[in-house]
């Protein structure tokens, strides 16, 4: 029965160390660590203890149990300590209170060494009965207090917690309940009350469910880096079996072989150690990274929010007063407010050709911020697509002509579609005004109208610049123009396109272009259901 109980000692102590060594290594550098370092540190003393005060000669029982008494009067202190702080809060209490029960604890722990708790032991029927002393009272009054201010501080804090240390402490609190229940009944109020140590003896395995507890949340939850920690242990036990082996070699040649195995086994351990440090390195790294980069791009939505907000706002601004200039421009065009020279009818042309310019880009800006803040709506109605795109070229007429471009609409007869007029006109707009910029003078653009089985289909075709193979897969993304764009036209700013391409879709159509390349032209086309 020795031999069990003290295997079982040594198994249960050493998995006691090996866990501190661990949590002091890896674990996070706070107050909390410390207080969980020392209660897994008295607990093993206390066990070991506990061991020889069942397993010595009858004239040193009294002074074990005196020594495990020393061990069991900071264990709740620092279990309390440990379920306060736990993960990382720190200590708030005022300096004088924590001195002062730091204070009682070491007065307690040097009573316990005296007859004041144990005053002595008596053997009936081979069975040890401690003689309790005149502090034992206060000895039980402080263990009490503790307790329960401990598991009171557990429960609370489980109940508060969230997400992932919510799960650390279902598991935690699992082990330490079982733990001090067991060692609370078997190890003080059996032997104090009722007189019965039959349990004493197994007094270090009741650390069982608090170690494997932590393990089990080390592995399931990662509060260490268990990686790290599993190869390390298993190049630990193969360096030591392997220096075992050396050490027991019966020849020259076969301790020969077994060194060059143990150092080769060694190098290989140390290098794979590092190498699993610095991939926990890069990871943490990595997170880091990837954490600040989810913060810039917090900060980037609320500015991009902010800068279509301002759009939306700017544009309507803008809009409103220019609407009245075009309008009173074209009443002086028109004769309204008089006849004018052929000069100042050229200057009120030109303006107003600006004045349109002007207006068709705040449309633009509108578009964009009531895309960004999914506000764009599509408001369909019965459209004749033919009179939409002749209205259109008859107010283009002015830029074509100056450039000597001519433009052919071809179409077999009036296809109406349902679809938003003014949105549709954007598009149209759009298309037949790049085509104008990017066409060199004497030019020609070919829009033509097909109806198809389940859509329209609407093309724009220009013997312009072209489009390179490249430039056709990113043409309608936003802010993007052609390659060198702006040595023929300065005035855009690449959201025509991408514009088009939103309401397009809006309409649960297609658009695209084609091309053969540069100087053979381009042909813009887009779809829209009936």
């Amino acid at each position: 029965m020795f031999n069990f109980d003290f295997l079982t000692l040594v198994i249960t102590a050493l998995s006691n160390i090996t866990l501190v060594i661990f949590v002091y290594y890896y674990g996070k550098k706070n107050v909390n660590q410390i207080f969980f370092v020392l209660l897994v540190l008295s607990l093993t003393f206390w066990g070991v203890n506990n061991f020889f005060s069942v397993h010595s000669d009858p004239e040193f029982t009294l002074f074990w149990i005196r020594i495990v008494m020393l061990f069991a009067i900071p264990q709740t202190y620092l279990l309390f300590l440990f379920i306060y702080t736990f993960p990382d809060k720190k200590i708030t209490w005022n300096k004088w209170v924590f001195y002062s029960s730091i204070f009682i604890t070491i007065v307690l722990m040097g009573l316990s060494l005296t007859p004041l708790i144990f005053e002595s032991v008596v053997y009936n029927n081979q069975n040890i009965e401690p003689v309790k002393g005149l502090l034992m009272p206060v000895f039980g009054l402080y263990i009490i207090f503790f307790t329960i201010f401990s598991f009171f501080y557990l429960f609370k804090r489980f109940y508060r917690a969230e997400g992932l240390e919510k799960k650390q402490w279902k598991y935690i609190a699992a082990g330490l309940i079982l733990t001090f229940s067991l060692m609370v009944f078997f190890n003080y109020l059996s032997v104090v009350f009722f007189k019965r140590t039959n349990f004493v003896r197994f007094g270090h395995l009741f650390h069982i469910p608090l170690i494997l507890s932590f393990v089990y949340a080390l592995i399931r939850y990662n509060l260490m880096n268990i990686k790290v920690i599993a190869s390390e242990l298993l190049s630990v036990l193969l360096s030591f079996f392997l220096l075992v082996k050396v050490l027991t070699s019966s020849t020259y040649t076969e301790l020969v072989i077994n060194v060059i195995v143990f150092v080769a086994v060694v190098i290989i351990s140390i290098l794979l150690v590092k190498s699993i440090l610095r991939e926990i390195k890069q990871v943490k790294k990595l997170k880091k990274i990837t954490s600040a980069l989810q913060e810039a791009n917090a900060r980037l939505t609320k500015l991009d929010e902010a800068k279509t907000e301002f759009l939306s706002i700017t544009s309507h601004q803008l809009r409103t007063p220019l609407s009245a200039i075009k309008g009173y421009l074209s009443m002086l065009s028109d004769g309204d407010y008089g006849k004018m020279t052929k000069e100042q009818n050229d200057i009120v042309g030109v303006l107003l050709r600006n004045s349109e310019r002007l207006i068709r880009l705040i449309n633009i800006f509108l578009n964009i911020s009531r895309i960004e803040s999914g506000r764009l709506k599509i408001l369909k109605t019965k459209q004749n697509i033919n009179n939409i795109i002749s209205d259109i070229i008859k107010s283009l007429e002015i830029e074509a002509t100056e450039k000597n471009i001519k433009i052919e609409f071809k179409t077999k007869s009036d296809i109406s579609t349902s679809c938003d007029s003014d949105k549709v006109t954007d598009v149209i707009l759009n298309l037949i005004d790049n085509a104008i910029k990017y066409t060199p003078n004497g030019g020609k653009i070919v829009i033509e109208v097909k109806k198809m089985e389940k859509y329209v289909l609407v093309s724009v075709t220009d013997t312009g610049r072209g489009i390179s193979y490249e430039e056709l897969d990113e043409l309608f993304n936003k802010f993007r123009r052609g390659k060198d764009i702006n040595k023929v036209d300065t005035s855009g700013v690449g959201l025509g396109l991408y514009i088009a391409k939103k309401i397009i879709e809006g309409h649960s159509g297609n658009i695209w272009a084609e091309s053969d390349g540069y100087g053979k032209g381009s042909t813009f086309k887009f779809t829209l259901p009936y």
